[in-house]
């Protein structure tokens, strides 16, 4: 059933690239194929192999946590691989701090059909 509904997800998400662009489905595979890759893994759709594109902006930050070591929060990888958790276990109240040089500016991106 998981690979049904991860086929399912992948068409549906193809089809609104498609329709976006005025495309038929093979071209907009072929045109917006990262598009398509990293829309799916914001939908929690799980890719095995494929690691989610980490902000410029989150790579230049100095990182400290209250507890452990928070590396899997920016490794581009969201789920448990080859025993490997890929997560940040803390307690309530623990925090993760990004710190930058200089002010940033930070944007929202917003997903937004049409």
């Amino acid at each position: 059933m998981k690979t049904c509904a991860t086929l399912g997800q992948t068409v549906g998400t193809q089809v609104f690239y498609a329709l976006k662009n005025g495309l038929v489905t093979r071209e907009a595979a072929q045109t917006y194929i990262r598009d398509i890759q990293n829309t799916l893994m914001d939908d929690d759709c799980y890719l095995p192999g494929w690691k989610r594109p980490i902000v410029e902006l989150s790579t230049r930050a100095k990182r400290t946590a209250s507890s452990g070591k928070p590396e899997a929060l920016r490794n581009g990888v969201d789920r448990s691989v080859a025993g490997h958790d890929n997560t940040w276990f803390c307690k309530s109240g623990y925090f993760v701090e990004y710190a930058f040089r200089r002010k940033e500016q930070v944007k929202i991106l917003a997903f937004e059909a049409q």
